[in-house]
């Protein structure tokens, strides 16, 4: 399921009735991914979403962005 992360998904589960060792009261039993044709601005915030995880990636990147384009990252935020 978090392979399929930003994409549509269509969930099947149940609800527990008590959450004592897990973080929700619902339990996923099966999921299918429903989309087949990507809109690419998905696939670009997918890796976007990726690359954020390693701080090291976010430096470098934001040092090119600095360097190339610096209006972008001030563009992002607003």
């Amino acid at each position: 399921l978090i392979k399929s992360s930003g994409r549509m998904v269509k969930l099947e589960y149940g609800e527990l009735l008590f959450k004592i060792f897990y973080a929700t009261k619902y339990n996923v039993t099966s999921f299918n991914v429903l989309e087949k044709n990507v809109d690419p601005s998905r696939l670009l915030c997918r890796l976007v979403n990726i690359m954020r995880r390693d701080g090291a990636v976010v430096s470098a990147v934001r040092e090119l962005i600095n360097k190339y384009d610096s209006s972008l990252l001030e563009m992002v935020r607003d």
